[in-house]
Protein backbone atom coordinates (compact mmCIF):
# COMPACT_ATOMS: atom_id res chain seq x y z
CA UNK A 1 0.00 0.00 0.00
CA UNK A 2 2.86 2.27 0.66
CA UNK A 3 4.29 2.04 -2.38
CA UNK A 4 1.23 2.44 -4.45
CA UNK A 5 0.99 5.78 -2.27
CA UNK A 6 4.36 6.94 -3.25
CA UNK A 7 4.03 6.01 -6.74
CA UNK A 8 0.70 7.73 -6.75
CA UNK A 9 2.35 10.90 -4.93
CA UNK A 10 4.80 11.35 -7.57
CA UNK A 11 2.02 11.25 -10.54
CA UNK A 12 -0.06 13.67 -8.49
CA UNK A 13 3.36 15.89 -8.92
CA UNK A 14 3.63 15.22 -12.36
CA UNK A 15 0.25 15.97 -13.56
CA UNK A 16 0.33 19.01 -11.03
CA UNK A 17 3.75 20.54 -12.32
CA UNK A 18 2.28 20.65 -16.43
CA UNK A 19 -1.20 22.04 -14.82
CA UNK A 20 0.00 25.00 -12.88
CA UNK A 21 3.25 25.69 -15.85
CA UNK A 22 0.66 25.78 -18.49
CA UNK A 23 -1.83 27.98 -16.13
CA UNK A 24 0.75 29.81 -15.65
CA UNK A 25 1.60 30.81 -19.21
CA UNK A 26 -1.82 31.53 -20.18
CA UNK A 27 -2.01 33.53 -17.56
CA UNK A 28 0.39 36.00 -17.97
CA UNK A 29 -0.74 35.71 -22.17
CA UNK A 30 -3.74 37.15 -20.22
CA UNK A 31 -5.93 34.89 -22.60
CA UNK A 32 -9.96 35.43 -22.34
CA UNK A 33 -10.53 31.93 -21.97
CA UNK A 34 -9.25 31.63 -18.63
CA UNK A 35 -11.25 31.80 -15.15
CA UNK A 36 -8.78 34.48 -14.22
CA UNK A 37 -5.78 36.08 -15.82
CA UNK A 38 -3.28 39.29 -14.93
CA UNK A 39 -5.29 41.40 -16.00
CA UNK A 40 -8.42 40.41 -14.69
CA UNK A 41 -10.44 40.65 -12.16
CA UNK A 42 -12.14 43.94 -10.17
CA UNK A 43 -9.52 46.22 -9.79
CA UNK A 44 -8.55 47.53 -5.84
CA UNK A 45 -6.51 50.10 -4.07
CA UNK A 46 -2.78 50.43 -5.85
CA UNK A 47 -0.82 49.63 -2.16
CA UNK A 48 -3.06 46.36 -1.12
CA UNK A 49 -2.75 44.93 -4.28
CA UNK A 50 0.87 45.70 -4.85
CA UNK A 51 1.09 44.46 -1.42
CA UNK A 52 -0.74 41.17 -2.03
CA UNK A 53 0.95 40.28 -4.94
CA UNK A 54 4.21 40.80 -4.05
CA UNK A 55 3.66 38.41 -0.49
CA UNK A 56 2.65 35.97 -3.16
CA UNK A 57 5.90 36.54 -5.46
CA UNK A 58 7.95 36.11 -2.27
CA UNK A 59 6.73 33.20 -0.40
CA UNK A 60 6.97 31.46 -4.29
CA UNK A 61 11.27 32.98 -4.08
CA UNK A 62 10.89 31.51 -0.48
CA UNK A 63 10.03 28.22 -1.26
CA UNK A 64 11.89 27.78 -4.37
CA UNK A 65 14.83 28.85 -2.63
CA UNK A 66 14.90 27.23 1.04
CA UNK A 67 14.03 23.98 -0.07
CA UNK A 68 16.70 23.63 -2.44
CA UNK A 69 19.20 24.10 0.60
CA UNK A 70 21.39 20.89 1.38
CA UNK A 71 20.78 21.92 5.14
CA UNK A 72 16.65 22.61 4.67
CA UNK A 73 16.92 19.04 2.80
CA UNK A 74 18.67 17.27 5.68
CA UNK A 75 16.32 18.30 7.93
CA UNK A 76 13.41 17.54 6.07
CA UNK A 77 14.97 14.08 5.52
CA UNK A 78 14.07 13.15 9.37
CA UNK A 79 10.00 13.73 8.40
CA UNK A 80 10.01 12.58 4.80
CA UNK A 81 11.40 10.03 2.43
CA UNK A 82 13.78 10.87 0.39
CA UNK A 83 11.85 9.03 -2.52
CA UNK A 84 8.83 11.83 -2.52
CA UNK A 85 11.23 14.78 -1.50
CA UNK A 86 11.66 16.29 -5.05
CA UNK A 87 8.11 15.82 -5.50
CA UNK A 88 7.13 17.09 -2.58
CA UNK A 89 9.13 20.25 -3.81
CA UNK A 90 7.42 20.17 -6.97
CA UNK A 91 3.86 20.12 -5.67
CA UNK A 92 4.66 23.02 -3.13
CA UNK A 93 5.82 24.83 -6.06
CA UNK A 94 3.37 24.39 -8.34
CA UNK A 95 0.26 25.04 -5.39
CA UNK A 96 2.40 28.41 -4.86
CA UNK A 97 2.13 29.28 -9.06
CA UNK A 98 -1.85 28.82 -8.76
CA UNK A 99 -2.20 30.59 -5.39
CA UNK A 100 -0.28 33.74 -7.09
CA UNK A 101 -2.55 33.20 -10.30
CA UNK A 102 -5.34 33.01 -8.74
CA UNK A 103 -5.40 35.69 -5.90
CA UNK A 104 -3.51 38.30 -8.41
CA UNK A 105 -5.03 41.79 -8.24
CA UNK A 106 -4.78 44.25 -11.05
CA UNK A 107 -3.97 47.35 -10.57
CA UNK A 108 -6.63 50.41 -10.99
CA UNK A 109 -4.37 51.92 -13.74
CA UNK A 110 -2.40 51.09 -16.71
CA UNK A 111 1.64 50.73 -16.10
CA UNK A 112 2.91 50.04 -19.37
CA UNK A 113 1.25 50.00 -22.78
CA UNK A 114 2.44 48.96 -26.25
CA UNK A 115 0.17 50.03 -28.83
CA UNK A 116 2.42 50.39 -31.69
CA UNK A 117 1.42 47.08 -34.35
CA UNK A 118 5.20 46.47 -35.09
CA UNK A 119 6.44 46.67 -31.35
CA UNK A 120 2.95 44.66 -29.90
CA UNK A 121 4.07 41.50 -32.36
CA UNK A 122 7.38 41.67 -31.65
CA UNK A 123 6.92 41.29 -28.00
CA UNK A 124 4.18 38.91 -28.67
CA UNK A 125 6.53 36.64 -30.51
CA UNK A 126 9.24 37.19 -27.98
CA UNK A 127 7.21 36.02 -25.02
CA UNK A 128 6.37 32.53 -26.98
CA UNK A 129 9.80 31.91 -28.45
CA UNK A 130 10.93 32.21 -24.73
CA UNK A 131 8.40 29.69 -23.52
CA UNK A 132 8.97 27.34 -26.88
CA UNK A 133 12.91 27.36 -25.93
CA UNK A 134 11.99 26.48 -22.47
CA UNK A 135 10.38 23.58 -23.10
CA UNK A 136 13.09 22.69 -25.78
CA UNK A 137 15.49 22.98 -23.30
CA UNK A 138 13.74 20.81 -20.22
CA UNK A 139 14.42 18.29 -23.24
CA UNK A 140 18.00 18.26 -23.11
CA UNK A 141 17.89 17.67 -18.94
CA UNK A 142 16.13 14.38 -17.28
CA UNK A 143 12.65 15.91 -16.66
CA UNK A 144 11.51 13.27 -14.88
CA UNK A 145 14.38 13.41 -12.28
CA UNK A 146 14.00 17.13 -12.02
CA UNK A 147 10.28 16.40 -11.19
CA UNK A 148 10.50 13.63 -8.90
CA UNK A 149 9.28 11.00 -11.04
CA UNK A 150 12.09 9.07 -11.74
CA UNK A 151 12.64 8.80 -7.87
CA UNK A 152 9.37 7.55 -6.96
CA UNK A 153 9.60 4.78 -9.71
CA UNK A 154 12.86 4.00 -8.49
CA UNK A 155 11.02 3.35 -4.91
CA UNK A 156 8.14 1.37 -6.87
CA UNK A 157 9.95 -0.84 -8.78
CA UNK A 158 13.63 -1.22 -7.36
CA UNK A 159 13.93 -0.51 -3.84
CA UNK A 160 10.84 -1.88 -2.35
CA UNK A 161 11.36 -5.21 -2.93
CA UNK A 162 15.26 -4.64 -0.62
CA UNK A 163 13.91 -2.18 1.39
CA UNK A 164 9.85 -3.25 2.30
CA UNK A 165 8.29 -0.69 4.06
CA UNK A 166 11.86 1.08 5.42
CA UNK A 167 13.46 4.10 4.08
CA UNK A 168 17.52 2.01 4.66
CA UNK A 169 18.96 -0.55 2.43
CA UNK A 170 20.78 -1.15 5.55
CA UNK A 171 18.58 0.21 8.80
CA UNK A 172 19.62 0.03 11.75
CA UNK A 173 19.30 -3.46 14.22
CA UNK A 174 16.92 -1.53 16.66
CA UNK A 175 14.97 0.48 14.89
CA UNK A 176 14.18 0.64 10.50
CA UNK A 177 13.72 4.32 11.27
CA UNK A 178 17.65 5.30 11.39
CA UNK A 179 20.64 3.70 9.24
CA UNK A 180 23.13 1.45 10.36
CA UNK A 181 25.08 3.09 12.46
CA UNK A 182 29.05 3.51 12.66
CA UNK A 183 29.94 1.10 15.39
CA UNK A 184 27.52 -1.68 13.39
CA UNK A 185 30.10 -1.36 10.48
CA UNK A 186 32.99 -1.23 12.94
CA UNK A 187 31.88 -4.45 14.88
CA UNK A 188 31.15 -6.75 12.06
CA UNK A 189 34.53 -5.49 10.75
CA UNK A 190 36.17 -6.88 14.02
CA UNK A 191 34.29 -10.12 13.91
CA UNK A 192 35.90 -10.30 10.41
CA UNK A 193 39.05 -10.07 11.92
CA UNK A 194 39.98 -6.73 10.59
CA UNK A 195 41.58 -4.78 13.31
CA UNK A 196 41.06 -1.29 13.83
CA UNK A 197 44.84 -0.25 13.04
CA UNK A 198 44.34 -2.11 9.78
CA UNK A 199 40.95 -0.30 8.59
CA UNK A 200 37.95 1.58 9.54
CA UNK A 201 34.62 1.83 7.78
CA UNK A 202 35.47 5.16 6.01
CA UNK A 203 38.33 4.03 5.36
CA UNK A 204 36.27 1.88 2.78
CA UNK A 205 34.74 4.74 1.24
CA UNK A 206 38.23 6.31 0.37
CA UNK A 207 39.20 3.12 -0.98
CA UNK A 208 36.07 2.95 -3.01
CA UNK A 209 36.52 6.52 -3.97
CA UNK A 210 40.07 6.16 -5.52
CA UNK A 211 39.16 2.71 -7.02
CA UNK A 212 36.09 4.21 -8.94
CA UNK A 213 38.32 6.75 -10.46
CA UNK A 214 41.38 5.54 -11.44
CA UNK A 215 40.77 1.58 -11.97
CA UNK A 216 37.34 1.62 -13.26
CA UNK A 217 37.19 4.94 -14.78
CA UNK A 218 33.94 6.90 -13.63
CA UNK A 219 33.87 10.64 -13.76
CA UNK A 220 34.32 11.96 -10.17
CA UNK A 221 30.86 14.00 -10.20
CA UNK A 222 28.97 10.48 -10.11
CA UNK A 223 31.13 9.28 -7.27
CA UNK A 224 30.50 12.57 -4.94
CA UNK A 225 26.81 11.62 -5.27
CA UNK A 226 26.82 8.42 -4.85
CA UNK A 227 29.06 9.53 -1.37
CA UNK A 228 26.66 11.98 -0.52
CA UNK A 229 29.27 14.51 -1.22
CA UNK A 230 28.48 18.55 -1.78
CA UNK A 231 29.21 18.11 -5.70
CA UNK A 232 30.76 21.94 -6.75
CA UNK A 233 28.90 23.44 -9.10
CA UNK A 234 29.80 26.91 -10.54
CA UNK A 235 26.24 27.79 -10.38
CA UNK A 236 25.79 27.01 -6.69
CA UNK A 237 24.13 23.48 -5.12
CA UNK A 238 21.38 25.47 -4.53
CA UNK A 239 20.22 25.05 -8.19
CA UNK A 240 21.86 21.99 -9.10
CA UNK A 241 19.25 19.53 -9.14
CA UNK A 242 21.41 16.50 -11.21
CA UNK A 243 20.94 12.74 -9.67
CA UNK A 244 22.85 10.89 -12.21
CA UNK A 245 20.66 7.88 -11.19
CA UNK A 246 21.07 5.42 -14.55
CA UNK A 247 24.60 6.32 -14.39
CA UNK A 248 25.51 5.95 -10.65
CA UNK A 249 23.28 2.19 -11.24
CA UNK A 250 25.78 1.42 -13.96
CA UNK A 251 28.63 2.35 -11.54
CA UNK A 252 27.33 0.28 -8.73
CA UNK A 253 26.28 -2.72 -10.76
CA UNK A 254 30.56 -2.18 -12.13
CA UNK A 255 31.32 -1.59 -8.60
CA UNK A 256 29.96 -5.16 -7.86
CA UNK A 257 31.41 -6.89 -10.31
CA UNK A 258 34.71 -5.87 -9.59
CA UNK A 259 34.23 -6.94 -5.63
CA UNK A 260 33.09 -10.22 -6.77
CA UNK A 261 36.16 -10.53 -9.04
CA UNK A 262 37.92 -9.92 -6.05
CA UNK A 263 36.60 -12.81 -3.64
CA UNK A 264 36.99 -15.17 -6.92
CA UNK A 265 40.31 -14.68 -6.96
CA UNK A 266 43.14 -11.94 -8.51
CA UNK A 267 42.91 -11.90 -12.43
CA UNK A 268 46.17 -13.59 -13.72
CA UNK A 269 47.78 -10.68 -16.52
CA UNK A 270 49.94 -13.21 -18.90
CA UNK A 271 53.69 -11.59 -19.61
CA UNK A 272 55.07 -12.16 -23.12
CA UNK A 273 58.29 -13.93 -22.80
CA UNK A 274 61.63 -11.51 -23.73
CA UNK A 275 62.62 -12.48 -27.10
Amino acid sequence: MKRIAVFGYGIIGFLLFHTSLLYFIGFIANLSFLPKTIDSGEAGAPLPALLLNSVFIVLFGLQHSIMARPKFKRWWANFLSEAIERTSYVVLASLLILMLSWHWQPLPTVVWRVTAPAGYWLLFGLFWCGWIFAMFASGLIDLFDLIGLCQVYAYWKDLYPVTGQGRYVFPSARTADRPMSDNAILSAMRRMGIEKEEMSGHGFRAMARTILDEVLGFRPDFIEHQLAHAVKDPNGRAYNRTAHLPERRAMMQSWADYLDKLRAGAEMIPFRKAA
